[in-house]
């Protein structure tokens, strides 16, 4: 019982305890006299307004003040109700039964506010103390603002009477001061050795890039140099820097570590000790941007003079006689080429499209064009674009001509532009953000990889693979296993454990195969590194306020591709998004927690109040049906009033509960004209590679052109993506997602149609509800916070439209979209 001077009430009243009774006492009497005055309308429920009262007084005052009002309302109905009216008599046993249930839910409920009472209460006091330590906070955080000042002016002090000792130093200390300062500001590192060999100076560039090379440079001084780097041993680095420090004159040496990836470029110059002084500078980004900018300009050199050369002829029947450069380019022999032969060296994918419109060209006489990935002497595919143009005498074709020019960079960075768009498409679209990352890797393979992997850190430090995709499928298996059996080393100074412990990208540009076999730990491992052949490697950080959650790595591999910078900037850039979209999702799933806190005591609660009213329906069917007895009408009445008041109660309980349940919100919606086959297109680069990969067939019925909704086109595809993903977690291997629109005359109907499990009738009205799942807790297969269809629907109602469901058991299950049509005009 809450003995406080002062309660504050559910709907935050403050009242005394003397009060509480007294309104008690005064509901009660209110109650016993329209009761009084209405005897005659309530005998059937002779006890209907005292409920009332005892409800209120409960709300208002607590346990003990709901346990009064109901003693004193037995007894009120006594003399007011209970025949004859005025007069004390015994009450019967169905009365005696009533007043029990009466006098027992009034003080359940009063204790039950007594509690929420309580728990609200105990939330003032805690903000009260957080506001408290807040100003406290801030008062000290003056506090520390006032001392920081008085730091400063020291400080001050200190640097004037510093520059006052200076001005009486030495010429020769000053000297000495200014050329350490200068050298610790050098980009450059520098290192200065004695006659000996021995380390005596580095600055702070050199701290740090000894620091990259895996030692302490501060606990190097006064050892010698070749003891500590043994690997620089009759290196040309060593006999060039000896070379300096004999001769006394300045040298200058550039040295590559393919291990690290390291260009560098160092400088000896002799002391006047007898040492040497060491200027080291890392060239590795200059180097490396030189030589891609040198491939890249002999490529493109290689690929101009290729393509303003590849003029190809053909017979007005459309049969080559023979193309030397292309013979060149794809190493098909002369015979290979002539008539339609050439056609067999244009990738498989790609060898019908071209087939058919170089077929449709000649029987049309039209002009043929087409883009295609040509199949080059390497085994590698590159992009092409190909025209030709009857030449005619008179009515008559005499030949073909025709041009083969390379487009594969500008198909390259398309790729890249659109992997990027479709990947932060993706990010934003869901919280389950290891599906979300699982669909990421299918979005950035081939466009900006050939094999791609996601790993994540989890709370004890270990990297945890969370996704794989390559093109080959078959080579995907091959990933995973060398995954499985060798999983990263926390100590490896390569790959995702460096980049996760650093923060840092890795970029290599060209893998040498030889560092590869030395990589490997065993025979098997450098079998399985063999069959994947990465040539070109990048691994980025995903990192969130100031801590990486993980890692992206991408390979390309049989593509022979290698990494630009636009690659690694995308790269980033969707790093970038993904750390913000895990980020965002964990501290959804820590405020949910609140909730779900909330949500087990309301439960707990609920199965409180509805066990003992379940077992007061339960004994009363039982006695009316005879089971404890014969029962005669009057009898079966009275049972008929108590399971109607205990289903009433029950009613009752459920309106708190659903009260408690409703949370609010605030989304900002930007409605505008949308194509719907835009949006219908768009899904399909994000669903499709999903759905291949669980052996799902996804069909999608593009929409008329001019078809067009009132949404907003973000929270639109949010939409439809969150159906397409459940599709695709509850349709087995074997079945068949569709997604297709069905326009109507004021709205179009947007349709996403599987062959999944199904839903059963009875739960298709709650699956719109938060923290409902289609399947019991303890047999789930899929996992999910159960928000998705609830967010669905309330993102379709904001657009002005609503989402709604129809399933059979077994047979799959419709959701659809409706949303205002848009007009011509606008």
């Amino acid at each position: 019982m809450d003995t406080s001077p002062n309660v504050r009430s559910a709907d935050g009243w403050t009242t005394r305890p003397a009060t509480r009774y007294v309104e008690a006492g005064v509901a009660v009497a209110l109650a016993a006299l329209l009761s009084y005055a209405l005897h005659e309308q309530l005998v059937a429920t002779r006890l209907l307004l005292f409920w009332v009262a005892s409800a209120y007084v409960a709300w208002r005052g607590g346990l003990w003040p709901a346990f009064l009002s109901a003693l004193l309302g037995v007894l009120f109905a006594n003399y007011t109700v209970t025949h004859p009216v005025g007069a004390f008599t015994l009450p019967t046993l169905p009365e005696t039964l009533s007043n029990i249930v009466y006098v027992g839910f009034s003080s359940v409920l009063g204790a039950t506010f007594d509690r929420l009472r309580r728990a609200r209460a105990e939330a003032e006091t805690t903000a009260h103390q957080l506001s408290i330590a807040g100003v406290q906070l801030q008062e000290q955080a003056t506090e520390l603002e006032h001392q920081l000042d008085q730091s400063q002016a020291m400080a001050t002090e200190l640097e004037q009477a510093n520059e006052q000792l200076n001005d009486l130093s030495t010429e020769r200390e000053q000297a000495r001061t200014r050329l350490e300062q200068a050298v610790d500001g050098m980009s450059d590192a520098m290192l200065v050795f004695d006659p000996e060999w021995r380390l005596v100076f580095v600055n702070a560039a050199a701290r740090a890039f000894v620091q990259r090379l895996g030692r302490d440079a501060d606990a190097m001084l006064g050892r010698v140099v070749w003891d500590e780097f043994p690997l620089l041993a009759d290196s040309n680095l060593q006999r060039a820097l000896r070379r300096a420090a004999h001769e006394r004159t300045p040298v200058e040496h550039n040295e590559h570590d393919p291990g690290r990836g390291l260009w560098l470029q160092v400088r000896g110059v002799p002391t006047p000790e007898g040492g040497l002084a060491t200027f080291i500078q890392d060239v590795t980004v200059a180097r490396s941007a030189e030589l891609s900018r040198a491939r890249s300009e002999e490529r493109y050199r290689a690929l101009v003079e290729a393509s303003t050369v590849m003029v190809w002829t053909a017979d007005p029947t459309g049969a080559v006689e023979d193309m030397p450069l292309w013979r060149d380019i794809t190493g098909q022999q002369r015979d290979d080429v002539r008539g339609l032969g050439w056609l067999q060296a244009v990738h498989p994918a790609d060898r019908d499209l071209v087939q058919t419109r170089w077929h449709g060209a000649i029987e049309s006489a039209r002009a043929f064009e087409a883009d295609f990935r040509l199949m080059l002497r390497s085994g590698r595919p590159r992009w092409f674009h190909a025209r030709a143009v009857p030449i005619r005498a008179g009515d008559e074709i005499v030949e073909w001509v025709g041009v083969f020019d390379d487009t594969h960079l500008a198909h390259v960075e398309a790729e890249r532009r659109r992997a990027v768009e479709h990947a932060f498409g993706v990010l934003g679209a869901s919280l389950d953000y290891e599906w979300t990352l699982a669909a990421l890797t299918r979005l950035l393979v081939p466009a900006l990889a050939d094999y791609c992997s996601v790993d994540l850190v989890d709370a004890d430090g270990n990297i945890r693979r969370v996704s794989t995709a390559h093109v080959d499928p078959e080579k995907e298996d091959i990933v995973r296993r060398l995954w499985a059996k060798y999983p990263y080393i926390s100590t490896d100074r390569v790959g995702v454990p460096e980049v996760v412990r650093t923060g840092l990208p890795q970029v290599v540009t060209a893998i040498d195969h030889a560092e590869t076999v030395k990589f490997a730990r065993n025979p098997e491992h450098a079998a399985l590194l063999d069959a994947l052949a990465p040539h070109s490697y990048v691994c980025v950080p995903m990192a969130a306020r100031g801590h990486v959650l993980g890692a992206l790595s991408f390979v390309f591999s049989d593509s022979g591709r290698e990494y630009v910078d636009a690659d690694v900037a995308a790269a980033q850039d969707i790093a970038v998004r993904a750390a913000t979209a895990i980020d965002n999702a964990r501290l959804y799933a820590d405020a949910q927690a609140g909730n779900r806190a909330k949500s087990e005591f309301l439960a707990t609660m609920s199965h409180e109040l509805r066990t003992p009213l379940n077992a007061i329906a339960g004994y009363a069917e039982l006695i009316a049906m005879g089971v404890r007895g014969p029962v005669n009408d009057e009898q079966l009445r009275d049972l008929s009033r108590i399971r109607q008041n205990q289903q009433h109660l029950l009613e009752i309980i459920n309106d708190i509960l659903n009260f408690s349940r409703i949370e609010a919100g605030h989304v900002k919606y930007t409605i505008t004209p949308v194509p719907v086959k835009d949006v219908l297109d768009r899904m399909e680069g994000m669903i499709e590679p999903q759905a291949r990969a669980r052996a799902i067939d996804y069909e999608c019925e593009n929409a008329a052109d001019g078809l067009a909704v009132l949404a907003d086109r973000e929270k639109l595809e949010q939409v439809l993506i969150n159906l397409l993903g459940n599709a695709i977690k509850f349709t087995p291997a074997g079945g068949r997602i569709a997604l297709f629109s069905e326009p109507g005359p004021d709205t179009v109907r947007i349709h996403v149609r599987d062959t999944g499990i199904g839903i059963d009738p009875s739960q298709l009205a709650s699956i719109f509800e938060p923290f409902v799942q289609i399947e019991p807790s303890l047999t789930r297969t899929t996992e999910g916070a159960g928000l998705g269809l609830a967010i669905s629907r309330d993102l379709a109602r904001g657009m002005g439209g609503d989402l709604r469901a129809a399933s059979t058991p077994g047979a799959g299950s419709t959701f659809t979209v409706e949303l205002p049509r848009a007009s011509a005009g606008h």
